[in-house]
């Protein structure tokens, strides 16, 4: 009688367990079909609000090896999706660990999609063994988005990339001036001050103007270091017109400061001004923009403030 009942409770656990599986397959056949007709992530993605996202996530390990390169782009997005709609850490891992899996696919925009989504993370989010795989990543050298591959293993603090990126920027083989830029970043990002001091030279020496602000200055924030700050502060409070006018009706050059506080702003902790989802400033008052951030320089960057170094 005993193992009658055994072999029934047995029997209705593998019932249930397959049931549960149908209806995982079918809720993601349904967010498949359901985007096909509506290219939207958050209304494709409410079918598969009642489902066990760790079952879901599962599904979707074994979909990276589909033929079509547009399903597979849709499983790392959808994967990105739930891992940032969740506050289940372990839902979180099983997202993030899909995306790395994803720098290994054969199409190149999958992968810069799937750097960008990790970019949206944060530091604590990753442990270990997700940053052991990133810098081994890196190690394998040259390969689709190499430069924004290795920022972030420099925002993501994994030490042993200080000894490779050394190597690398002393025999230079393999590699381009703006990896090897990159590199230089990565290390500034993670401490080492020879970095920090060298970017700092390279900003300092380069020439004020749009270039400058919309390609250097969002590397220099991207070190979070207190000496390029300093630098970054010193264009703020500069009245030099070295930097052209975002309204295409005005001809004369203004001040770079602005493109500049819009970039601090996200990252310096109670600093006055906010930008939106977009990364503008919310703030549309030109005077007001310029005269609070040089306020606040005067009267709070001199005693000491605090720079966020969680997100990239």
């Amino acid at each position: 009688m005993k193992v009658i009942k055994l072999t029934l409770f047995c029997f209705f656990i593998c019932i249930t367990e397959i049931y549960a599986q149908d209806q995982t397959d079918q809720a993601l056949s349904d967010f498949f079909s359901r985007y096909t007709v509506h290219h939207d992530m958050s209304e494709s993605a409410s079918c598969l609000a009642k489902e066990d996202k760790a079952a879901v996530l599962e599904k979707l390990t074994g979909l990276i090896s589909d033929n079509s390169t547009d399903k597979r782009s849709l499983v790392y997005r959808l994967a990105d999706y739930l891992g940032r709609m969740t506050s289940d850490p372990k839902i979180k891992k099983q997202s993030l660990i899909l995306l790395i899996k994803g720098l290994n696919d054969k199409d190149g925009a999958i992968v810069y999609t799937n750097l960008q989504a990790l970019k949206q993370y944060t530091r604590r989010d990753f442990d270990l063994r997700m940053k052991h795989d990133i810098s081994q990543k890196i190690q394998e050298g040259a390969q689709p988005h190499y430069e924004l591959l290795v920022k972030i293993g420099g925002w993501l603090d994994i030490p042993d990339l200080n000894v490779f990126f050394r190597q690398k920027l002393q025999d230079k083989s393999g590699t381009t001036n703006r990896e090897r830029w990159a590199m230089r970043l990565a290390m500034a990002r993670m401490g080492e001050q020879d970095m920090v001091q060298y970017c700092l030279r390279k900003a300092e020496a380069a020439p004020l103007n749009d270039d400058a602000v919309y390609d250097l200055v969002p590397d220099l924030v991207y070190t979070r270091q207190k000496p390029i700050f300093a630098y970054l502060f010193r264009i703020i409070e500069s009245d030099d017109r070295n930097c052209s006018s975002p309204n295409p009706d005005r001809n004369a050059d203004i001040i770079c400061a602005y493109g500049v506080i819009e970039k601090i702003a996200p990252v310096i902790v109670r600093f006055p001004l906010k930008t939106d989802k977009s990364g503008e400033l919310v703030s549309n008052n030109s005077k007001e923009i310029l005269s609070v951030s040089r306020k606040w320089i005067k009267e709070t960057a001199i005693y000491g403030y605090e720079i966020e170094n969680e997100k990239f």
